[in-house]
């Protein structure tokens, strides 16, 4: 997968979205991290950029790094209103601001 290069505006997208999801289930965190946010970066789409947003923020939380998480969680609801993260969104800001 590391090797994969592909082509278009979505398939950057989905292989360091699926590189963060490997390493996240391998535990290694940083390269997860690393990947989710080459994901989230790799260019903006309605659907998938909130996605991993969302999981890179996640990730943050559970390293204890909830100031990151906390902007990345209000990042989504101001950039990505519309997305399906932004629906529940307001849950996890509320967890990150009493940590």
């Amino acid at each position: 997968l590391e090797d994969f290069n592909p082509q278009g505006v979505i398939g950057p997208t989905m292989k360091y979205g699926a590189l963060g999801d490997v390493y996240s289930e391998l535990n290694q965190m940083d390269k997860a991290m690393t990947n989710y946010k080459k994901a989230s970066e790799s260019g903006e789409n309605e659907l998938l950029t909130p996605y991993y947003l969302k999981k890179l923020a996640l990730l943050h939380e559970s390293q204890n790094e909830v100031e990151k998480a906390l902007a990345i969680y209000k990042s989504i609801k101001s950039k990505y209103p519309n997305s399906n993260e932004a629906l529940s969104i307001d849950k996890y800001i509320a967890r990150a601001e009493i940590k």
